[in-house]
């Protein structure tokens, strides 16, 4: 569930243009206060994220044409199933 919300929280907060959706989602929060406590000295998100900067980059562009909520919605929807499925 941290990997899951460390590869995801960037594309929610793009797709729904809602820059602090980690903050506002209460689930999102204690994720984070977990992430914060686990990798505190030795971890940098950003620098963990950075090769998969293109993949961000494809699916924000891809969104950013959808401009209504339940199309956004089915839009993650697809990337969860397809890029999840296959990860596990």
């Amino acid at each position: 569930m941290l990997v899951q919300h460390l590869l995801t929280e960037r594309i929610f907060r793009k797709v729904f243009d809602n820059p602090d959706f980690a903050q506002r989602n209460v689930i999102a929060v204690e994720i984070e206060k977990v992430i914060r406590a686990l990798t505190s000295r030795s971890f940098n998100r950003d620098r963990f994220l950075a090769n998969l900067d293109r993949f961000y980059t494809t699916l924000e562009r891809t969104a950013a044409a959808i401009d209504d909520y339940s199309g956004k919605q089915f839009f993650l929807n697809r990337v969860y199933e397809r890029f999840f499925q296959r990860f596990d």
